[in-house]
Parts: structure tokens; sequence; C-alpha cells
């Protein structure tokens, strides 16, 4: 053996270097504060985060609906026709559906 590969071989056996391998090892999968532990809570995050823009979204075009709505009549009236296809007495009703 040429005297580099015994100086590593020397290295590796190291009980030093064995603990640091095995404490790597250790924190890379087995503890419950793992990398892998680490990258899946950082995914959930980003995922929640992502659903919260949403819902702040649809939560904002709602409170400006309601303001639309108690805004007056013709806000209202345009909402019930367009909505609960409600209409008047005298008026026909004719609904186009996209197939």
């Amino acid at each position: 053996m040429t005297p580099k590969i015994k100086s590593a071989y020397r290295l590796v056996r190291s009980k030093y270097v064995a603990a640091a391998l095995m404490f790597a090892v250790w924190m890379g999968i087995a503890d419950r504060r793992s990398v892998a532990e680490h990258i899946a809570m950082k995914r959930n995050i980003a995922r929640m985060e992502n659903e919260v823009r949403r819902c702040r979204a649809i939560a904002q075009q709602a409170s400006q609906r309601l303001r639309e709505l108690k805004s007056g009549g013709k806000n209202l009236e345009k909402y019930a026709r367009e909505r609960y296809l409600m209409h008047a007495t005298d008026e026909d009703l004719y609904l186009i559906t996209e197939d």
C-alpha cells in the first residue's frame, strides 16, 4: 500500500472520525429533528402560506361583494338577477349554458 492510502486508512479508523460520521448519520436520518424533517416542514410551511394568501384573496373578494350589496338597490338587484336567476313578472328568463 502507498503512504497516502495508509494515512487515509488511519484517518478513517480514528475514533474521532468514526464518532463524527455516526453523529452525521444520526442527525441526517435518525434524529427527531433530522434534515429530512426540516425539509418536509419547510415544504409544509410554503404550502400553508400559499393557502393563507388564497384565503385572504377570497375574503377580500367577499368583503368587496358585501360592500357592493350594501351600497344600494341597483347592485342588489343585479346580484339577485345574476346569482339567483330572479326576474320581474313581465320578463322572460333564458338560460344559456356552455357544454
